[in-house]
């Protein structure tokens, strides 16, 4: 597996005030914790790696002047900047050799090797600030297994301190764009299941309640549920989860909290 994890490695960072905020290295492990090697040693953020669908390259973000798409090989070689829009690049996910990102507060797709590059929704206020900490739009990509979907979240009002979204899915060429959710919920990072038949995301605040929950429902949005344990406590949150590969289980990165 690929990850990102912030390191010390003697070099001055120079991503200060961007929205990386940290430098940070991209990082392997096997699955069992063995063999542990950093890929990137920089003085840029390089952040939410992907491979590439045959394995044999990793995909992510650096910040630079701006966050831009870049790619190397899956021994840190031969590294090369794919795509850079002039604005920042952000919520980058790969999948069926296509990448899907936000660009301007809008989902945009293009294939792995920077050819291809098209705008998949086109929200009427995207861009637009309002008293939320990010503008009105579309966020966090994640294409289905088959490739031929995109689910995404969209902030759909300000009027609580952390925001209002709705998770949506879209057909990679733009149609059929549809809410699945219609809580409003401060919620995002949706991820599919392996077989496409489930998303999971986690709800970061409902209202102004803080929550960091993890939820789960049918890719049609039926049977949305919270499925976090009862027994977390409430100062334990819950953040960026997946499926197991064979869809039995959830990870996810729990983390202690306090003000």
């Amino acid at each position: 597996m690929v990850f990102s994890q912030q390191i010390d490695n003697g070099n001055e960072c120079v991503v200060e005030g961007s929205p990386v905020n940290l430098c940070k290295e991209i990082c392997s492990i096997r699955v069992d914790g063995d063999d542990f090697m950093r890929l990137t040693d920089n003085e840029f953020g390089d952040l939410i790696p992907n491979w590439s669908a045959d394995d044999s390259k990793i995909f992510f973000l650096s910040f630079h002047e701006t966050l831009d798409i870049f790619m190397m090989n899956a021994d840190s070689s031969n590294l090369v900047e794919v795509y850079d829009s002039g604005f920042h690049d952000s919520d980058l996910h790969g999948s069926s050799g296509k990448l899907v990102f936000t660009r301007n507060s809008q989902i945009w797709m293009m294939n792995e090797d920077g050819t291809g590059l098209v705008q998949v929704t086109d929200h009427p206020q995207a861009g637009e600030w309002g008293d939320d900490v990010l503008p009105f739009g579309d966020y966090d990509p994640n294409m289905s297994p088959n490739g031929n979907r995109i689910v995404f979240e969209r902030l759909v009002d300000d009027k609580t301190t952390h925001g209002n979204y709705n998770i949506y899915l879209i057909n990679v060429d733009g149609t059929e764009e549809s809410a699945i959710t219609d809580t409003g919920y401060s919620q995002g990072l949706p991820i599919w299941s392996h077989s496409g038949e489930q998303i999971v995301f986690v709800v970061g605040a409902i209202g102004n309640e803080g929550k960091y929950d993890i939820y789960r429902m049918n890719s049609n949005g039926t049977e949305n549920s919270n499925i976090t344990p009862e027994y977390f406590s409430t100062d334990f949150i819950c953040h960026d989860p997946i499926f197991s590969k064979d869809d039995t289980k959830i990870y996810f990165i729990g983390e202690w909290y306090s003000d």
